[in-house]
């Protein structure tokens, strides 16, 4: 009895003894947390209002800079909050004719606003705003794809938020010079972008290339796009005049463009330099 229970015990441990080795072999290094600066810059989808013979394109473009930090929830997944804010510039297109009982007018109007640098120019002067794009918060979920330890990796991260209402305040107007003093412009357009909460969702997908030092710079893509109504286009024929017609139209915000991160790591897998520069010379680590 004593021998099969000596049996059973040295069969007991060599099981255990060869599963060790493996479970040590299949785990992977742990993601480290990040805290990420980013730069982009994006365009504003183009919305075009036809009316007749008339045309108005309204468009914008933003530079965009952000911070987020991001922490590890798993071996591919790292769960953050982010904050930003953006630059924009808006352009305004008007071309095409204006008809009424008079005859035809030829209309082509183009502009663009500069851009508004926040908080360095103060106040609100004609047309432009304190700043011209809103302040953005958000959390993200971003997802590690390929073999992140034997050099560059994609990765693909997902976002939820809101734009915040504080200072912004933007009428960009485009307007065929008057026929006369009592004819009026014979065509008119405008973007407004009002004071409101905006709800947002986003996604980026990204190459990362990793440091030495563990660090990351990442380069890719961006897409945000607001839950609800974010402008406000509108298109003019004759106004202030009986034969005026006018259409508008509400677009979400939604703006593609290429973004630039460098990442600095710590904890998870990182290693000091001392510790790097010892197992390089074959040293042991005391």
């Amino acid at each position: 009895m004593s021998r099969s229970l000596r049996l059973r015990s040295c069969l007991h441990g060599s099981i255990l003894l060869a599963l060790l080795p493996c479970s040590s072999t299949a785990q992977t290094a742990i993601e480290p947390s990040q805290l990420r600066i980013l730069v982009g810059g994006m365009m504003q989808r183009p919305i075009t209002l036809s009316m007749d013979d008339l045309r108005s394109r309204h468009m914008a473009r933003h530079l965009f800079l952000g911070i987020s930090y991001q922490r590890p929830i798993g071996r591919k997944y790292r769960l953050g909050l982010g904050a930003g804010m953006s630059w924009g510039s808006y352009g305004l297109s008007l071309s095409g004719q204006a008809t009424d009982s008079t005859g035809t007018y030829v209309v082509s109007d183009q502009n663009w606003t500069r851009p508004v640098w926040y908080p360095f120019e103060r106040g609100v002067t004609g047309p432009f705003a304190w700043r011209t794009d809103p302040f953005q918060i958000w959390a993200e979920v971003a997802r590690i794809l390929g073999q992140h330890d034997t050099g560059p990796w994609w990765e693909v991260t997902a976002l939820i938020g809101a734009a915040s209402p504080i200072g912004i305040y933007l009428t960009q107007s485009s307007e065929v010079p008057q026929l006369s003093e009592t004819r009026g412009s014979p065509a008119y357009s405008a973007t407004t972008l009002g004071d409101d909460w905006h709800a947002m969702i986003g996604l980026a997908c990204e190459r990362v290339y990793q440091f030495k030092n563990a660090n990351r710079l990442s380069i890719g893509l961006e897409w945000r796009y607001s839950l609800d109504s974010y402008f406000l286009n509108e298109l003019v024929a004759w106004p202030f005049s009986p034969e005026a017609k006018q259409i508008q139209r509400e677009p979400h915000f939604m703006w593609l463009g290429v973004r630039a991160g460098y990442i600095f790591t710590w904890g998870g897998d990182r290693k000091p330099r001392w510790v790097r520069l010892r197992e390089q010379r074959g040293l042991s680590i005391p």
